[in-house]
């Protein structure tokens, strides 16, 4: 998870390079299901890091509003 920073500049840097390092590591094996799935699971860490950063730095309150569904979906999706 990334820390809050001062800069928007840094946050999304820091966001974007934790989730290219968490899809990364992912693993691979060829089963276009099972892999998509596991893709998934850090493309939307990634999505939430990002509408925090909105949260964060952002005043256009349409994008504040789609970052808070963008959190509020991926957590329930995630517990389903």
């Amino acid at each position: 998870m990334c820390e809050k920073s001062n800069s928007p500049v840094d946050a999304v840097d820091a966001a974007l390079a934790e989730t290219m390092n968490a899809m990364r590591e992912v693993f691979l094996d060829g089963k276009a299901d099972a892999d998509f799935a596991r893709m998934m699971i850090p493309h939307h860490q990634g999505a939430i890091e990002m509408a925090k950063v909105e949260l964060q730095f952002g005043v256009r309150p349409f994008l504040r509003r789609l970052a808070q569904e963008i959190i509020g979906g991926s957590l329930s999706a995630k517990s389903t």
